[in-house]
């Protein structure tokens, strides 16, 4: 317990020698003390920001591992009915481990992330917000292979699928602003790598490999064409994953 914030975080088994969790949540809470100060704009006020953490585990077999793993945190502060802002992130993560055989490790994860943030002006019946969001989906195999007690060589192959959502404008009707909303821009990124860390002798070692990746800009959606002086000179419409750039 804290003056600012405080934190509980809870840990055990979910089978016995088989699986465990751990759960740990934080929260501010400068917001329950600001209507004592009996200033009616300091009773509408919005100040916290929490954070949760969780991660669990279990063996599956004695070659086979899989870990499940989230966060979620958020700030917020709002000042009446004249301003506010908030932003936050959520990701979680699937991950299977499995050993091959005695040199050979393998990482299979599937990857979910998130970022937002909201601006408000006014209150909602004579104000506008904008909001914007990014949501990411990623595959990744990751290979660990001990070749010898002095190489130890890692490869894998990822892939992300990306969901950009610019901008959106909300306002009430008397503000005079039309709703705007910008199309969401996808795209794929991908990428392959393969590198090995050698020990030389007992004082050195060396790290060395090669990564090739691409950034793929896709539909479904609408591409523009830009002259030199940033005019739009024309438009092009694609499908669903048809490759733009």
């Amino acid at each position: 317990i804290g003056l600012i914030s405080s934190r509980l975080t809870l840990e055990g088994p979910i089978v016995e020698d088989k699986g465990a969790f751990i759960l740990s949540g934080r929260r501010s809470y400068a917001d329950i003390f600001l209507p004592l100060a009996n200033d009616p704009v300091l009773d509408e006020t919005v100040l916290y920001f929490y954070d949760l953490n969780a991660k669990a585990n279990y063996r599956i077999s004695d070659k086979d591992r899989v870990f499940l793993s989230g966060y979620f945190g958020r700030d917020d502060f709002k000042l009446g009915d004249q301003f506010g802002f908030d932003w936050g992130n959520a990701t979680a993560t699937l991950r299977w481990n499995r050993i091959v055989n005695e040199k050979l490790f393998s990482n299979t994860s599937l990857i979910f992330s998130s970022f937002d943030y909201r601006v408000q002006i006014g209150s909602t019946d004579e104000g506008f917000g904008i909001s914007s969001n990014i949501r990411d989906w990623n595959v990744k195999q990751d290979f660990s292979y001990f070749a010898n007690s002095d190489n130890t060589v890692k490869f894998g192959v990822t892939a992300i699928h990306h969901t950009f959502m610019p901008g959106r404008l909300e306002s009430s009707e008397g503000i005079g602003f039309n709703q705007i909303e910008l199309d969401d821009r996808l795209a794929l990124e991908f990428g392959a790598y393969i590198q090995n860390e050698q020990k030389i002798g007992n004082r050195l070692s060396a790290l060395y490999g090669v990564r090739y990746s691409g950034f793929n800009f896709m539909g479904e959606g609408t591409a523009f064409d830009i002259d030199a002086n940033g005019n739009i000179t024309g438009t092009q419409e694609f499908g669903a994953w048809e490759s733009i750039k």
